[in-house]
């Protein structure tokens, strides 16, 4: 790795123009691409390609009258117009809704829906789209830009429908939400880089790392999307993690830069020897980062499985940036990189002054005195620590996992002001039908019967609790064996009164007639979801922590510290989850800012939090051993815990405020489920940085001694001697 590193510096050296040419072409290259990203990204994703519901949902194109049943155009006439306006505006959107790719057919509704929306002063166009779930909120987002959706025109609002309506409207919501994100989290990362270094070169260079890995992920993404089916989940997920982790990585090797120049090496020196310490386990943090992340593909989601490659994508070009841009930049900037400037002076002059106000004797710095105080009393910071992190993690059992369109879009959009409207006039579950695929066996004699028996499975589902009403059974065309029963529950698609009815009439449908039955609609789909984000939970830990074990017994040449690692790791998890469980659950943060909390956590959280916090937590842990190791080389293992602690530790903790900052950013004005995993990392990286790397990993280390480097001779004559040093 140091070989590596030292070709890199030279080549920096060197060639720094051809480097800088190089990253420039690139850059040019990949920013009208990465404009274009979301073009092509699918607003859908959220559906267990094996479930019942999935199968119900690709038989619905096969029943045209149910197709029509799931989406439709919302129209409101205004107050003051007259009824005709609103005849005219539904025979134009009917006949504009045609002309839309994808869209199969549309026309007003059916009579005696149409009747009881006139006397609300509204009208519906339904509208029939080919295709499974994902293949209708593509066809709807398309049509929101087509038809104008959202906007008044002669005295008429109109509003799309439906819970494929939802998905489809959070593509712009997203996009919205990404900008206002970066907006925020860049002048308040740019803030907390200039008070660290004091120059304002030195802070603008992360930042500008940041901004190129962003972009560069932005045309992978869209190159990918030409190809994959890709959420438009990844743009948020790529953004939040990139631009934290970028700035991290080139922060990790600019502050050791400064420090070896401060401490009288030569500029050259000083980056020679950033790079093969710092940047070495940068290039090994990085690579831990994406095999975690690579866990999430256990999931057979496509949503999380987008979210994944787009961070995995990130993550590879922040790792380049740092190791392969950064230090061209460095040698061109030179010692503009390492004076204090005027924020430095500014600053330097703020604390003199406070400091003489309160006229204390000369002290031990901050981190000395807080590594005498760990060290003098190990085993009662470790079982406080613990005791302290267990309490937050407690929660965490009685975490309730769901996936919610609805609440994911702000309160004033059109989608969920149409979906109110119609709730109003025509029942909750009108457009979020639960739906039963049944197939009946065939063969001389059975139609009667199995006519008979389906009249007798109407009439008991039209008996259960919740069920508003249930429309005619639909025969295939194609498949006379095959009936689609609609039913229309009281509540809305994603109320407990409808999740109950689902469940009910899957525990209890069996077998109408002999034949299979499978349920399916919005409902189950969501529910099918969120199933199987559940059972691929233990995977996904299990493949990260067997990885994460294996890599970090390879860099730190350990038995015990790995282990040690892994699990205060899953304790900032844990511990996460719980807050996560307190604040979006529990609503413990209700009414604070105007926030409503949805009453569970997102499905898309844990899978990619433990991800991403196994990775950035691995970071911190080898950064902060790697100056142990160096110190080891000269002291006793206490000393050298103490000093690398007092090394290490102001740079990792600015290094993790600076994530801190970038997660809260997205947590502030992200989609529920970017809302819930930014806050799940920031609170995740604060217990971390603070608990685990400042308390736990030194005291445990003074507890254990020579034991932390425990590592059998036989291990040794086996296992390359593969290292981050």
């Amino acid at each position: 790795m140091r070989g590596a590193m030292t070709k890199l510096n030279d080549l920096a050296g060197t060639r720094r123009g051809w480097v800088l040419a190089v990253w420039l072409l690139l850059l040019v290259v990949a920013v009208p691409l990465s404009a274009r990203q979301t073009e092509h990204l699918t607003s859908g994703g959220f559906v267990a390609p094996d479930s019942a519901s999935a199968a119900v949902d690709r038989a619905l194109p096969g029943f045209p009258r149910a197709a029509r049943s799931q989406q439709g155009i919302l129209l409101e006439l205004e107050a003051g117009q007259p009824p005709a306006a609103l005849r005219r505006a539904t025979r134009r959107v009917a006949r504009e809704a045609k002309a839309v790719p994808g869209v199969v057919a549309a026309g007003p509704t059916q009579a005696a829906v149409e009747r009881r929306l006139l006397r609300s002063g509204l009208a519906l166009v339904t509208l029939a789209i080919a295709g499974g779930q994902d293949n209708r909120v593509d066809v709807l987002t398309k049509a929101l830009d087509e038809l104008e959706i959202g906007e008044t025109q002669n005295g008429v609002r109109s509003y799309l429908l439906g819970m494929d309506a939802i998905w489809a409207e959070l593509h712009g919501v997203q996009q919205e939400q990404l900008a206002a994100a970066e907006r925020v989290g860049f002048p308040l990362t740019l803030i907390i880089l200039l008070v660290t270094f004091g120059a304002v070169a030195a802070a603008l260079l992360p930042i500008a790392l940041g901004i190129v890995s962003v972009t560069l992920t932005g045309a992978v993404v869209f190159l990918l999307s030409q190809h994959l089916a890709m959420s438009l989940f990844v743009t948020n997920a790529a953004a939040m993690l990139g631009i934290g982790v970028a700035i991290d990585y080139s922060f990790f090797i600019l502050a050791r830069y400064r420090q070896e120049a401060a401490a009288g090496a030569s500029l050259p020196t000083a980056r020679l020897t950033a790079l093969r310490t710092s940047g070495a386990a940068v290039v090994f943090s990085g690579f831990t980062v994406m095999i975690a992340l690579a866990g999430v593909f256990l999931s057979d989601s496509n949503a999380l499985r987008s979210m994944a490659l787009g961070a995995i994508v990130v993550v590879a070009f922040s790792l380049l940036g740092a190791v392969a841009l950064l230090p061209a930049l460095i040698d061109l900037l030179g010692e503009r990189l390492t004076r204090r400037g005027l924020p430095g002076r500014l600053i330097d002059r703020l604390l003199a002054r406070l400091s003489g106000l309160r006229r204390r004797p000369p002290r031990a710095d901050f981190w000395t005195r807080w590594t005498d105080r760990v060290m003098a009393r190990p085993a009662t910071f470790v079982v406080a620590a613990s005791v302290a992190m267990l309490a937050l993690a407690a929660p965490a059992l009685s975490m309730k996992i769901d996936e919610g369109g609805v609440n994911s879009i702000p309160e004033g959009n059109q989608a969920r002001q149409g979906m109110e409207i119609a709730a109003e006039a025509v029942g909750a579950g009108a457009f979020g039908p639960v739906e039963e695929l049944i197939t009946f066996r065939t063969g001389p004699a059975r139609a009667a019967r199995n006519r008979k028996a389906l009249r007798r499975h109407v009439a008991a589902v039209e008996a259960l609790p919740g069920v508003d009403a249930v429309a005619a059974p639909e025969y295939s065309p194609s498949r006379p064996d095959r009936v689609l029963l609609t039913i229309v529950p009281r509540g809305g698609p994603e109320s407990a009164t409808t999740q109950s009815l689902v469940e009910r009439l899957r525990a209890e449908g069996g077998g109408v007639g002999g034949g299979s039955v499978l349920v399916g609609g919005s409902t189950a789909l969501l529910r099918d979801f969120v199933a199987l984000v559940e059972d691929s939970m233990w995977s996904i830990t299990l493949f990260i922590v067997f990885c994460s074990y294996l890599l970090l017994m390879l860099a730190l040449r350990s038995i015990i510290l790995p282990i040690k690692a892994i699990f205060m790791t899953l304790l900032s998890v844990a511990a996460a989850y719980g807050a996560m469980v307190m604040v979006f659950q529990w609503g413990w943060l209700d009414g604070l800012l105007g926030y409503q909390s949805p009453g569970y956590v997102d499905a898309l959280a844990p899978p990619l939090l433990l991800a991403v916090t196994f990775g950035l937590s691995m970071d911190y842990e080898i950064f902060m051993l790697a100056r142990i190791r160096e110190a080891a080389q000269e002291m006793d293992d206490s000393a050298a815990v103490a000093h690398g602690l007092r090394q290490s530790a102001g740079t990792i903790s600015s290094a993790a405020l600076i994530m801190i900052s970038v997660f809260l950013a997205f947590a502030a004005v992200g989609a529920t489920s970017i809302k819930q995993i930014g806050f799940g990392m920031a609170v995740a990286i604060a217990i971390d940085v603070t608990v685990v790397r400042l308390i736990l990993v030194p005291a445990t280390m003074r507890l254990l001694g020579r034991w932390n480097w425990w590592y059998p001779a036989r291990l040794e004559r086996l296992i390359p001697g593969y290292s981050f040093e």
